[in-house]
């Protein structure tokens, strides 16, 4: 009663939990982070504000905006 259950304590306390909570806290915790924060969210912003934005208010304010005012105030005066 006594040897088994204290090898079977050290080895299950000591060696699987160290070792499973240095590979949970670290490894996949620091990439997953990395990956979540830097990659993704970065890409998201400027795919969200750079690219979709820019090109809407340069169509919508460029484009459009001249087009008509030239026409409207050019060709009716």
């Amino acid at each position: 009663m006594a040897k088994p259950i204290v090898i079977s304590l050290d080895q299950y306390m000591a060696k699987p939990k160290v070792i499973s909570l240095d590979q949970y806290m670290a490894k996949p915790k620091v990439m997953n982070l990395y990956q979540y924060m830097a990659k993704p969210k970065v890409i998201n912003l400027y795919q969200n504000i750079a690219k979709p934005k820019v090109i809407i208010l340069d169509q919508y304010m460029a484009l459009p905006k001249v087009i008509s005012l030239d026409q409207y105030i050019a060709k009716p005066k």
